[in-house]
């Protein structure tokens, strides 16, 4: 869970300029990654007991 956070914070930064169509793919698939992390991580801390 911790490396979803991580992931958060380079999502924030990965944020694309005007114009930056680059930019804009390279945000959206950290965004997409992080959050499947994150969600990876939760379904195993809930059902991994």
């Amino acid at each position: 869970m911790f490396g979803g956070d991580i992931g958060m914070v380079t999502t924030a930064a990965l944020g694309p300029g005007e114009g930056d169509s680059d930019g804009k793919a390279a945000h959206r698939a950290a965004a997409i990654t992080t959050a499947a992390m994150a969600t990876t991580g939760y379904l195993i801390m809930l059902f991994g007991n």
